[in-house]
């Protein structure tokens, strides 16, 4: 283009030169300037992705607080199951059983098997939520590593209580329900020493 310029004139060539390298230099400042805003929208794009995930710390906390809340209902319930004794024990008396099934028991007998619930329930949101926090999160190495363990086999007595309960309720005897409970009360209580293990380790690293 320059060179056809100078061809059709010379006297004015050097004006025609001018423009030309002014109009290029436009051109490639330009072009600069469009590769330099594209990289500060990326990085722009960048930086507002890593400030969203930082400001919604939730998303990667769901299991921990959901654990967290669990242990603290097991513990509510707990608490509550002492200030609400049996009068006697109808998986292990059958003329209990019988007076409870009967309505002729006190009231706290239901109230012991509500308490008793919540409390399992949140025995096992806990150990089940802290367990999956504790390796999608990569906390509390000792529970990360022994805790999937202990959740499969607090599931197992679970279900073996669970079934001992409908068999009871349904009259077909007791099924070891009483074994079967202490099973659970016990591998809770191993769950929660090594959480307690897990927690004093984090703390000291």
């Amino acid at each position: 283009m320059a060179i056809r310029a100078e061809k059709r004139t010379n006297h004015d060539g050097r004006a025609v030169r001018t423009s030309h390298t002014w109009r290029a230099g436009r051109t490639r400042h330009t072009a600069r300037t469009g590769h330099t805003r594209h990289t500060g929208q990326a990085g722009q794009a960048g930086q507002t992705g890593q400030r969203g995930q930082e400001g919604h710390p939730e998303s990667r906390r769901f299991w921990s607080v959901t654990g967290w809340a669990g242990v603290t209902l097991f513990g509510a319930a707990t608490a509550a199951d002492a200030w609400l004794p049996l009068s006697c024990t109808p998986t292990a008396d059958p003329v209990c059983a019988a007076r409870e099934t009967a309505g002729l028991v006190p009231a706290t007998h239901q109230a012991h098997a509500v308490s008793s619930s919540l409390a399992m329930t949140g025995a096992l949101v806990g150990i089940i939520a802290l367990t999956v926090a504790a390796r999608r999160y990569r906390i509390f190495a000792p529970l990360a590593a022994h805790g999937p363990a202990l959740v499969a086999m607090e599931l197992i007595a679970t279900a073996w209580t669970l079934t001992a309960i409908a068999m009871f309720t349904a009259g077909r005897g007791t099924w070891a329900l009483g074994a079967g409970q202490r099973l659970q009360v016990l591998l809770v209580a191993l769950w929660l020493g090594l959480l307690a293990w897990s927690v004093h380790k984090e703390r000291r690293t």
